[in-house]
């Protein structure tokens, strides 16, 4: 069987509009994929780090920096105690978001390291009656 010209031309744009509809409809999906992925690495990378460095400026400034006024004479020993308590609720809640998130393996492991060494400095500083004795003295 022979087709016209005008039969084969309608064909021809048939198949290639089908084509570029899978072709689009593909390219879509990838777009959705790739999406997904990213905002995972947002979320489960650049808002970890984000949050990470929350915690360091908080202890570094709050906590060093008030110690160090307080060893200076520069605040008394109330504002450092209010100043070092603000600063281990803030820590503490800005980690607990922190480990909300996904963490693998090797950076739960790197977490679990650092909330012992971090913490287990905060708790002692809070829980030793002659240091916030002797930051009162101050």
């Amino acid at each position: 069987m022979q087709l016209s010209i005008r039969s084969r031309l309608i064909y021809t744009i048939a198949f290639m509009a089908s084509l570029l509809l899978v072709i689009g409809a593909i390219g879509i999906f990838s777009l959705a994929a790739m999406n997904h992925s990213l905002r995972s690495v947002y979320e489960d990378r650049v808002v970890p780090l984000q949050q990470l460095k929350v915690i360091a400026d908080h202890y570094a400034v709050s906590v060093i920096d008030a110690v160090n006024k307080a060893n200076a004479g520069l605040i008394s020993g109330s504002q450092t105690l209010r100043l070092l308590h603000e600063a281990a609720g803030d820590i503490d809640a800005e980690w607990q978001r922190y480990m909300s998130t996904y963490l693998t393996a090797d950076e739960q492991a790197l977490a679990d390291q650092a909330h012992s060494c971090l913490f287990r400095q905060i708790a002692l500083w809070m829980s030793w009656s002659g240091f916030w004795n002797l930051i009162r003295a101050i």
